[in-house]
């Protein structure tokens, strides 16, 4: 039969099972050449071949006139068969032989093999005598070979013949014995002999191990490196060596066969690669390789250790220096100096042995907390005789053996007054291990331990001791640095340090709403009446009032200040920002991203599931596929390509991105997508920590599956946004646009926005997206203020924070700082202030209450707001408020309730490249020039939930008054 139909196979007799088929077709590969007959020509289809199946040879069929054939009947319980071909030429007698790949039986199916079938000329041979344990011949062994069986004779050899110059394995097995699976490569065109021995069954063959060393790792062209294998087997088997012959240059045999002689060739820069396998006869084996050149270019300085610009290195350490080729020892001992300034250091060298390319130097004696230069001169040699071609210097410091000391404290010893909020500041003569200093720490009080925290400055020299709470008035207290403090190197502190201090004397009890911020004093916190009273204000004190509206509405206030006796109270002028509401004119993207929180808030809530087969289909997106997305609001239609897609480290999910196609794809566009696919992994798992999870696969009737798309595109007008009502069916929401997609859109704008610019959107915009989700589970929507904040947040816990390269935000913040007054927080207005104040707020409010910053409490809250917020946080919004704009003036750069650990709100951050430095301001200040009195601020506005600064200095000793409105909580602190 044609046409693929005949030559067709059964199923055995009695067997019943769930069975498939498999088709293909046989082709000539060498029959015609080999006997120059008019069978068939090279790569033409062979009629009459046997085909089977290796796995049972019972299945089998014959090939048609056009080379074709079914096998049918085949069981479907075995994972894969192979199909093996052969034909016999009737007239030279050779055998032709093939073996397909794996194929999959599939039942009641016809499967196709992935490819013709060529036969080949099997005049390939092998024969072996198999043996068990002891050594005595097995006869009836078996050896299995493409579905063919071949038997032991009674002297235990076995003969196989007519197998085709193509890599196979043998099954060799015998009753009572542990069956082997031997690969052969039949690559020999003379018989090849190979003896297995078969341990007994269940006993477990240890394969063999081998190490190939070389005399040299290098040598002159012509010249000769002796090459040793050394084998190792654990059953004491005897081991057979094959090596492979050297890429380049000659390989010569020696009297043992673990030993060659490699031949450089006469070229230069010649590199051979050389293997060895070592085989045990039971199937065991192992191979390893070993590289050597020819050269004669200058040896080269790999490494030294220890590295140049090593720290406390040990005083017994010796000095290892790896050179690129062997080297003439003596040569390059007499070029090899230690020094000590200008002392040599002496001491004892020595080689690796046989290759010559490793020098360990080890000196007689090395001094602590010294530096020491290796010098390796031109006088180095190859084995060659070729020197170095530059002299090589290296230095290292060897380990500090001083004791460190304690060099100031403050308060100091002695001191009196003390505030009852300082903090203790301890500076050490050297960089501390701060573990076992803040545990020879204490603070005491009559025997009692004052409990606290720490913090370092960068310089590990200096530790400050914050008080867990404020300390008793007219105390004196102890502190102690016990002898089990030490520095970096290990080295313990010269002798338990101790001073003391007291606190001021007070005669009147200070009103507080919560622990006013370490180091400072206050006269009222917040004040409870209309005048306050800081005595003792000398000329290095500074005060600060902070008002802080915590009411709905805006409020006008003053303030003023007296110092001992004074005149005429004379009003001070200020800027208008301080004093009068300030209309901002929204920019478009301004506008545009207000819009976006608006549309959210008309979204329906998640809409009922859909059974599964009224979902639409998943799509399973391409590299190179084109689809259409239309913008929100406008409706404008952007044709994307496929650019790439990439797999998301915790997720099942893909990143996608899409470009468009009216936009240029270059280099740069390519970089870009690049840079955003590398950073997306980590924000994407960040993001998730922080606050939630984003949209299930399956969501509003919607099959929107794990992946997230990103569209970039000239036409999108913002840096980047992400769009709710991408969620939700078209017909379900007001505008009817919907790409049914979760995805982000990303302006194109390569030489106005920088790639670190949008990898921080997609931080921004993923959080958008998050709390859109986790707030609609609650049949909620987060008000705008502080899901922006959320989102600054998200921003600064993926890294692209105000200290590193977040330079818009950095702006926004001084935007916020110089109106601050008239910036309320609670009240979304859009502007460059309102982004710079949530942010600072929710970044403070994350880092201060959240378990390892997490706010995945607060999107999950069952309320909105500043309600939401006082869930969070366990506190009232109002006390957190009030701590959040006193931490603003505090700027403790340790962190903690009184300001951040990676944010100082008063210095320069630099961002390179062709961005501006921008130097924080920290809050707007009203202050006494010059520190003159009497003080008046004059009328102040200060917005709902906004505050007003007020700072004061001159003093000279004597009280200062101060009058405060009573409409606003005034807290003052002073130090």
């Amino acid at each position: 039969g044609g046409g693929g139909g005949g030559g067709g196979g059964g199923n055995p007799a009695g067997n019943q099972a769930s069975t498939g088929s498999v088709s293909g077709k046989v082709l000539d590969n060498g029959i015609y050449a080999d006997v120059k007959s008019n069978i068939l020509a090279n790569g033409l289809p062979l009629t009459g071949v046997t085909v089977y199946v290796e796995e049972n040879d019972a299945y089998s069929a014959t090939t048609a006139a056009d080379g074709s054939f079914v096998i049918s009947g085949i069981p479907v319980s075995a994972a894969t068969y192979h199909i093996v071909a052969r034909i016999q030429h009737p007239n030279s007698g050779n055998v032709y032989m093939n073996r397909s790949g794996a194929v999959t039986v599939t039942e009641n199916q016809t499967t196709p093999l992935s490819s013709e079938l060529e036969v080949l000329k099997a005049d390939r041979s092998l024969t072996g005598i198999i043996t068990n344990p002891n050594g005595t011949p097995v006869s009836g062994a078996s050896v299995k070979l493409w579905g063919k069986t071949y038997s032991t004779a009674a002297d235990g050899r076995f003969t196989i013949s007519n197998h085709p110059s193509v890599e196979a394995q043998l099954i060799v097995s015998a009753s009572g014995l542990q069956a082997q699976t031997i690969t052969e490569k039949f690559d020999s065109q003379t018989p090849v002999q190979r003896d297995f021995t078969l341990q007994t069954e269940g006993a477990t063959n240890s394969p063999p191990s081998v190490t190939l060393s070389a005399s040299a790792l290098s040598t002159n062209p012509g010249g000769n490196i002796t090459l040793t294998a050394t084998g190792k087997d654990d059953n004491n088997d005897v081991l057979t060596y094959s090596w492979d012959n050297a890429s380049v240059g000659t390989l010569t045999d020696s009297s043992a066969n673990y030993i060659k002689t490699w031949t450089a060739p006469a070229g230069q820069g010649t590199v051979a690669t050389i293997s060895v396998k070592v085989s045990d006869g039971k199937g065991g084996e192992a191979t390893t390789k070993i590289s050597v050149k020819s050269t004669t270019e200058a040896p080269s300085v790999v490494s030294v250790s220890p590295v140049n610009g090593a720290q406390n290195i040990s005083l017994t350490a010796s000095l290892v220096i790896s050179f690129s080729q062997t080297m003439n020892s003596s040569e390059t001992e007499n070029a090899v100096n230690l020094k000590d300034g200008s002392v040599f250091v002496f001491g004892t060298k020595s080689w690796n042995s046989p290759q010559n390319n490793i020098l360990t130097f080890t000196p007689t004696s090395l001094s602590g907390n010294k530096t020491y230069t290796l010098e390796i001169g031109v006088g180095t040699k190859s084995i060659s005789g070729t020197a170095l071609s530059t002299a090589y210097t290296t230095s290292f410091t060897t380990k500090d053996t001083t004791s460190p000391s304690v060099s100031d404290v403050s308060p100091a010893n002695g001191a009196i007054n003390i505030p009852a909020t300082t903090s203790v500041v301890i500076t050490f003569s050297k960089t501390m291990n701060q573990s076992t200093t803040q545990s020879a720490f204490s603070l005491k009080e009559s025997g009692n331990s004052v409990t606290g925290t720490f913090s370092w400055n960068s310089a590990g020299n200096i530790m400050t001791f914050y008080p867990g709470s404020v300390l008793g008035n007219n105390k004196t207290y102890t502190v102690t640095v016990a002898s089990s403090s030490m520095d970096l190197a290990g080295n313990l502190i010269s002798a338990i340090w101790t001073s003391t201090f007291s606190t001021v004397t007070v005669s009147t009890t200070v009103s507080t709403e919560f622990n006013p911020p370490s180091g400072y004093s206050t006269a009222g916190f917040p004040a409870d009446k209309s005048t306050l009273s800081i005595e003792n204000f000398t000329n290095s004190q500074k005060a600060g009032v902070i008002l802080v509206n915590r009411s709905a509405s805006q409020v006008t206030v003053s303030v003023s200040g007296s110092r001992g006796t004074n005149g005429k109270v004379i009003p001070l002028q200020f800027p208008s920002k301080f004093s009068e509401a300030v209309n901002r004119e929204l920019t478009k993207d301004q506008s545009f991203h207000k819009s976006l929180r608006d549309a959210e808030k008309k979204m329906p809530p998640p809409l009922a599931a859909k059974s599964s087969g009224l979902l639409n289909s998943i799509r399973a997106d391409t590299v190179g596929q084109q689809v259409t997305f239309t913008l929100y609001p406008s409706g404008t239609k952007v044709s994307g390509v496929c650019k790439k897609i990439s797999s998301v480290t915790g997720s099942s999910g893909k990143i996608i991105f899409y470009f468009d196609d009216q936009n240029t794809y270059d280099s740069t566009a390519q970089s870009l997508i690049n840079s955003l696919d590398s950073a997306w992994s980590a924000i994407y798992s960040k993001d998730r920590e922080i606050f939630g999870v984003e949209p299930p696969a399956t969501y509003n009737g919607l099959n929107l599956g794990d992946d997230i798309t990103v569209l970039l595109s000239s036409k999108i007008d913002t840096a980047g946004y992400f769009y709710s009502g991408d969620l939700y069916p078209p017909s379900q929401i007001q505008s009817g646009i919907s790409n049914q997609r979760k995805m982000f859109y990303l302006q194109y704008n390569p030489s106005q926005i920088s790639n670190t610019s949008l990898e921080s959107t997609m931080a921004h915009e993923f959080q958008h997206m998050i709390n859109f989700y986790q707030r609609k589970q609650n049949n909620l929507t987060e008000e705008d203020w502080l899901n922006e904040g959320c989102s600054g947040y998200a921003e600064h816990v993926c890294g692209y924070k105000i200290s590193t390269t977040n330079q818009s935000k950095a702006i926004q913040v001084n935007d916020y700082f110089a109106a601050i007054s008239i910036t309320p927080l609670t009240n979304w207005a859009g502007s460059h202030e309102n982004y710079g104040q949530v942010y600072l707020f929710s970044t403070w409010l994350g880092q201060n209450f959240g378990g390892n910053g997490s706010m995945q409490n607060l999107l999950t809250s069952k309320s909105v707001g500043k309600d939401a917020v006082a869930a969070y946080s366990g506190q009232t919004f109002d006390k957190i408020f009030a701590q959040w704009t006193i931490a603003l003036y505090v700027n403790n750069t340790s962190g903690g309730i009184y300001g951040y650990p990676d944010l100082n709100l008063k210095t320069t951050y630099k961002y390179g490249g062709n961005l501006a430095d921008i130097t924080l301001t920290g809050p707007k200040l009203l202050t006494n020039t010059g520190g003159a009195f009497p003080y008046s601020s004059g009328n102040i506005s200060i917005s709902a939930y906004s505050s007003a600064y007020v700072e004061l200095s001159g003093g000279n000793g004597s009280t200062v008054t101060l009058t405060l409105p009573t409409n606003v909580s005034a807290f003052e602190i002073h130090k």
